[in-house]
């Protein structure tokens, strides 16, 4: 699992994910991606809180086209008939990895998946990878929850 934190400074964010919190010991995911785009691998087998973002990243990665695709009309004209065709081209990748991982990027990636959630419909353009994330998450997320449910559960009868 792969997180993302808003703290000053590439390490102190590392630190945080490492580490933890009061309340909320480390490590905190596998791996972060810090502001400047390296990423840290600081833990292995269970994180203590990461997971439902995981979507974010891939879609930021694989899902999300530079730019939604603008429609394109054709027509022909005879005997004074006109007959039109719109047609809109799939939505692609544009760029390598390090120009697909940027912060406005994230912003948007986080904005469909709300949107996904709250409305069911993200709103945007997806590339047929992101598309198939999206349907991915809809369907485990859910169970991700039950299971940290489940697990907080255990710990509460002990």
């Amino acid at each position: 699992m792969i997180h993302h934190t808003v703290t000053s400074g590439s390490d102190r964010t590392v630190r945080l994910c490492h580490d933890g919190r009061p309340g909320l010991p480390g490590p905190l995911p596998q791996g972060v991606i810090t502001k400047d785009g390296r990423v840290h691998l600081i833990g292995y087998g269970r994180a203590n809180h990461a997971g439902l973002g995981d979507d974010d990243v891939l879609l930021m990665g694989f899902g999300l086209p530079a730019h939604d695709p603008d429609p394109a009309t054709t027509g022909t004209l005879t005997n004074s008939k006109i007959s039109l065709h719109t047609s809109t081209p799939e939505p692609a990748l544009h760029g390598g990895w390090n120009q697909r991982m940027t912060w406005a990027r994230a912003e948007k990636a986080t904005r469909v998946a709300i949107n996904s959630v709250v409305f069911r419909s993200s709103g945007q353009n997806l590339t047929t990878p992101g598309t198939y994330i999206k349907m991915t998450s809809r369907f485990l997320e859910p169970a991700l929850l039950a299971l940290g449910i489940l697990a907080v559960r255990g710990r509460i009868k002990r």
